[in-house]
């Protein structure tokens, strides 16, 4: 087998071996065809994707907030938060509840004049607290989590396929919500349709309601905070892609988005969902792809520590034949012409070479003689002075068999030149 076969086969067998251990890792994750993510990024019926588009194509500057909310300090503008739910946890297992400095940030972001519009989810892991915004008595609270809130963080309320008939018998009836309480905020809504919600009860502070539902609960209430304020709603429904443009729920969000400050941007929190700008070595390390990759290295290296002994192809000699250049060549044959004494003989060549190159070219005889030749040259004066000098001189040196190595070379040197000029 040649060399460059056994390199090939080696190679193949690598990259088949690392296939066959990736296809065997990706077999163990069962894909979700629907996501109740409520993010930007998700274009499932439960994610907010037709919100970011629909706010860019109204010309609003818009950003996913792919930080802590610590890193807030010079933005402004308004910040959309929802809940990260127990599917989520389950499907990236990146996420973490907000920190007390986070809060302690978001709080100062909104007393200078910011917005921030949460979502709460009924299957929320870590529920948005507004009253640890601040230390301050007056903060909010609201109930604490239902029964079916704390059931579904244990059992996730996806499967891995689920059928068209299935996901029809787990719909459940819209509520809709008419007539809001009148403010700036619901001016032009009549009613809006959310999904399964039961409302947030507050236990106190300076709560300013703008959405009531059943049993005094309220789905939709503000906040103010500093020279801001904190919009809270009781499910993503609001604004995800399934019920955004439904009723008036879109001329809703957008009566909030129109008090946006000259220059501030929409942010849409994806941080806390788990897609997050900021470097961590070990979410990097834990990729698909670069385990595959480690694997591949890893396998290379020990290739290369196996065959580092072996030899892969047919000995080649230590000693190779040496090759001489074509000057080389030339001039060993030019020093042995000039040890032998033979200018006489290459005079006799070049010179009849000469005379066979002009009788051709002027279309002359082969015998012709060197009157003739120098007749053929033409009206150049030069030309045909150095032809009778240069053909006098070889006859010359060549009937009287007499010729030194420097005037052979002095002749060889004009044949030259006369042949450049020609």
């Amino acid at each position: 087998m040649s060399t460059r076969a056994r390199m090939f086969l080696a190679s193949g067998g690598i990259l088949l071996v690392a296939f066959l251990i990736a296809w065997a890792l990706a077999r163990r994750f069962e894909a979700t065809p629907l996501s109740y993510v409520p993010s930007s990024f998700n274009a499932s019926p439960a994610g907010t994707k037709a919100l970011w588009a629909t706010l860019q194509k109204l010309g609003f500057s818009v950003q996913r907030w792919q930080h802590p909310w610590t890193r807030l300090v010079r933005e402004k503008g308004v910040l959309i938060h929802t809940d990260a739910v127990f599917d989520e946890l389950l499907a990236q297992g990146n996420q973490g509840a907000p920190l007390r400095e986070e809060y302690a940030q978001l709080g100062r972001w909104v007393d200078r004049g910011n917005t921030v519009v949460v979502y709460t989810s009924p299957d929320a892991i870590w529920p948005f607290s507004p009253e640890r915004l601040s230390e301050e008595p007056e903060a909010v609270a609201w109930r604490e989590p239902s029964a079916r809130r704390t059931a579904a963080r244990k059992e996730p309320r996806f499967s891995a396929s689920p059928s068209p008939y299935d996901l029809l018998l787990k719909q459940k009836p819209d509520i809709v919500l008419r007539t809001p309480l009148p403010s700036s905020y619901t001016h032009g809504v009549k009613e809006v349709v959310i999904g399964e919600s039961q409302g947030l009860k507050p236990a106190g502070g300076a709560v300013v309601p703008l959405i009531e539902g059943a049993d005094e609960a309220l789905h939709a209430f503000w906040i103010p905070r500093g020279k801001g304020r904190v919009i809270v709603f009781s499910t993503p429904s609001f604004i995800n892609n399934e019920y955004c443009g439904r009723e008036d729920n879109l001329v809703l969000i957008l009566n909030i988005l129109s008090r946006l400050p000259a220059g501030g941007t929409v942010f849409f929190d994806e941080y806390h969902h788990g897609y997050s700008q900021e470097f961590a070595l070990g979410d990097f390390l834990s990729l698909p792809m670069v385990k595959v990759a480690g694997l591949q290295l890893v396998l290379v290296v020990g290739l290369l520590i196996c065959s580092s002994a072996r030899r892969f192809g047919e000995p080649i000699p230590l000693v190779r034949d040496t090759r001489r250049s074509v000057m080389e060549y030339t001039v060993s044959l030019g020093d042995l012409y000039a040890r032998a004494s033979t200018q006489l003989d290459a005079l006799d060549y070049l010179y009849r070479h000469l005379r066979r190159f002009l009788t051709e070219r002027y279309g002359l005889r082969s015998d012709a003689s060197a009157l003739e030749i120098r007749s053929a040259l033409g009206t150049t004066k030069e030309l045909r002075l150095a032809w009778e000098q240069l053909a006098g001189e070889c006859e010359q040196r060549l009937e009287s068999r007499q010729l030194t190595r420097r005037q052979f070379v002095l002749l060889a040197r004009q044949i030259q030149q006369l042949r450049s000029h020609l």
